[in-house]
């Protein structure tokens, strides 16, 4: 199967979702370099580190793959969105447990 084919079939596919939801992904062109663009920025939110993500996408050299990483630490600058006026849920016994320690993600400048 060519690109093309794999353009032109997740093109349907897409066609065919926002028939039944006209919302889904409102706005974008759903491609399979966004599909593979997506899959790298949620890599690198999980704290996967960038040379495997490099690997995934077969990039030769990891500075074209430190875009994304700068994109993601552009995107965690912004807020997410407006405060909700929802009053703080009471604290419960699971919130005093520790949490998986998390991988620090590198910082690129």
């Amino acid at each position: 199967m060519t690109r093309w084919g794999v353009t032109k079939m997740l093109a349907k596919h897409v066609q065919s979702l926002r028939r039944r939801d006209p919302g889904y992904a409102a706005g974008v062109t759903v491609t399979p370099h966004v599909i593979r663009r997506t899959r790298a920025m949620h890599l690198l939110e999980a704290g996967v580190n960038l040379i495997y993500i490099r690997d995934l996408l077969g990039h030769a050299d990891v500075s074209t793959t430190e875009i994304y990483a700068r994109a993601n630490a552009e995107a965690n600058e912004k807020p997410s969105r407006a405060p909700t006026s929802r009053s703080p849920r009471a604290p419960t016994q699971l919130d005093s447990r520790p949490g998986p320690p998390r991988m620090a993600r590198p910082r690129l400048r």
